[in-house]
């Protein structure tokens, strides 16, 4: 090829730096689609339950994607601004051993004060689904097993927000005793 039929080489540089702007523009458009598909995950599950709530009221989850787009939330979407999630379990932290002390005192605190607790179905699964980003061994301290081992022994009232959403913790006498022991340690773990 003689050298009048070759593009400068100015041609090649600024091609490149093309390609890079695109691949740059697609991976971000890409990224915003997942986030967008993310978020509205997030707001079916809870759709349902949020007329449902009082000012007392408190969704109960694990490591959940729910607690991470409220937090992402302040300056986003109202529809999750102002949901009552608390999150009890966080890998890879000192209090990760302690995540049924921590849930049963914050349900038989928020039964105190005259709310209900709502926590999300996926404790009751046998296993975790592929997209739940759980890790079994992240964290050594937990497994799996051990969060249905907990939550079925627990009596249960309606579920809202289809087979990803929440289930209603009812106040009985038996679950009042069950988290009290929870919270002072005395459950024993599976």
């Amino acid at each position: 090829m003689s050298a009048e039929a070759r593009p400068p080489r100015w041609f090649k540089g600024l091609a490149f730096v093309f390609g890079i702007v695109l691949t740059a523009s697609n991976l971000g458009m890409s990224s915003i689609l997942l986030l967008t598909r993310d978020r509205d995950a997030q707001l079916a599950r809870v759709e349902q339950l949020r007329p449902r709530l009082s000012a007392a009221s408190v969704l109960l989850v694990g490591q959940d994607p729910l607690a991470e787009q409220i937090m992402h939330s302040a300056g986003g979407d109202e529809r999750l601004r102002g949901l009552p999630v608390y999150s009890f379990l966080s890998l890879n932290v000192p209090e990760t051993g302690e995540w049924r002390r921590d849930f049963s005192s914050k349900a038989l605190e928020t039964w105190s004060a005259g709310g209900d607790v709502w926590f999300s179905r996926r404790l009751l699964a046998e296993r975790p689904r592929a997209d739940w980003n759980w890790v079994e061994g992240a964290d050594p301290r937990l497994r799996w097993a051990d969060l249905p081992a907990f939550f079925t022994r627990l009596e249960t009232g309606e579920a809202l927000g289809g087979g990803d959403g929440f289930v209603l913790l009812l106040r009985t006498p038996r679950n009042e005793e069950f988290l009290r022991n929870a919270a002072e340690g005395t459950v024993a773990e599976s």
